[in-house]
């Protein structure tokens, strides 16, 4: 298989930290509404007990309040990046799944001859973001067996962009409190656009093998 050039092996590396970087890892969105559910149950009872010294109707409330109640617990969960806010349902955290998917298939291309699970594993240990060897691998795995055809090259994309979104902020907001770019937002889109070249790494990156190509 050919060996990566320098330009594709820099461009990895720089994709494979910010991945596993934990400072861009979506955390979960506090349901707020979910702190209101141990006064609804104590109100369920409340009119239950009610209901019994009464000796009266109260069931329509109570299944009013059981109904909210199985709403608030079933509501699905959120988690928020620095680029966007998922809900997962029972999917648990998406983004991060995703991250830690295109980061094995990275450490492939990088490492060919180490364990792609092994490599993210320890990537991770230096973030002080600790998961054992078949944490990863199970998680991977599970994901690739759900994910539909052509969908990684859509992950990879959509990744990438907000990777080159990331490095390139910085510079774009300097360059707009200088009053550059005022006017030619198309330099921004330039910049933050997805080149050939980049697109042919991340095939690579989805093909999990390294093209010839011409010197």
């Amino acid at each position: 298989m050919p060996m990566l050039q320098a330009p594709e092996r820099d461009l990895l590396q720089g994709f494979f930290e910010w991945l596993l970087d934990t400072r861009h890892f979506p955390s979960l969105v506090q349901n707020r509404t979910k702190r209101f559910l141990p006064k609804i149950r104590r109100e369920i009872k409340h009119l239950q007990k009610l209901e019994q010294e009464m000796d009266r109707p109260l069931q329509e409330a109570i299944v009013c309040l059981e109904a909210h109640a199985k709403a608030i617990e079933a509501a699905p969960r959120q988690y928020s990046s620095p680029y966007k806010v998922r809900v997962s349902g029972a999917k648990g955290n998406i983004e991060e799944t995703e991250r830690v998917f295109l980061a094995t298939r990275v450490a492939r291309l990088l490492k060919p001859e180490e364990s792609p699970h092994s490599v993210v594993r320890d990537q991770l240990a230096d973030k002080s973001h600790r998961r054992g060897d078949r944490t990863v691998e199970m998680r991977v795995r599970r994901f690739e067996k759900q994910l539909p055809s052509g969908e990684c090259d859509r992950i990879a994309q959509a990744m990438y962009s907000d990777f080159k979104y990331s490095t390139f902020f910085p510079e774009i907001r300097r360059r707009l409190a200088r009053g550059e770019w005022k006017r030619n937002c198309w330099q921004i889109a330039e910049q933050l656009a997805i080149t050939t070249f980049e697109q042919g790494v991340l095939k690579e990156l989805c093909e999990g093998t390294v093209r010839r190509r011409k010197s």
